[in-house]
């Protein structure tokens, strides 16, 4: 890798890590649902959403699936939403996963594209997974659980400032 790359490389790293931080506005993308469908998060202007980056592999993200979906239910009468991005590249193990843990919130993945070639990990930063972003009404990144000790106690207590 020539030195140009590099910096190109490191730069474009920066960018996402800044893009992402708690007070500014949460990047646009487009990916495909899991029917197949284009969802784009400009769809969702105006409303609080929960990303969430996991993986069906993912130990941790299996163990806080419980009580993401509990908050979930305590809070989609009052207009959350959740858009869940799927990390892996095994489409029917993914929707095997949505079908059998009953998913019913808005599910995306860029199918069969590998973590290291993966456009909206850079993009977001994403370096492990679960990673979860909340975005609030002014489309303001609230809450990057990103090195939270704490992430599922935090995020339940942003959300309940942001669903009073």
């Amino acid at each position: 890798m020539s030195g140009v790359e590099l910096r190109e490389q490191l730069s474009q790293r920066i960018q996402a890590r800044t893009a992402t931080q708690k007070g500014r506005t949460v990047p646009l993308f487009k990916v495909p649902t899991n029917t197949g469908e284009i969802f784009t998060n400009e769809s969702l202007k105006g409303t609080p959403y929960l990303i969430i980056f996991s993986a069906t592999w993912c130990i941790p993200c299996h163990e806080d699936l419980p009580v993401i979906k509990s908050m979930y239910d305590k809070y989609k009468h009052k207009g959350m939403k959740v858009v869940a991005f799927n990390m892996d590249d095994d489409v029917k193990k993914w929707q095997q996963y949505i079908t059998k843990e009953k998913l019913s919130w808005i599910n995306v993945s860029e199918r069969t594209k590998k973590w290291a070639d993966s456009n909206i990990r850079r993009a977001f930063d994403i370096e492990s997974v679960p990673t979860y972003l909340l975005i609030d009404q002014q489309e303001e990144i609230i809450y990057n659980s990103k090195g939270d000790e704490n992430r599922l106690e935090n995020l339940e207590h942003k959300l309940a400032k942001l669903f009073p």
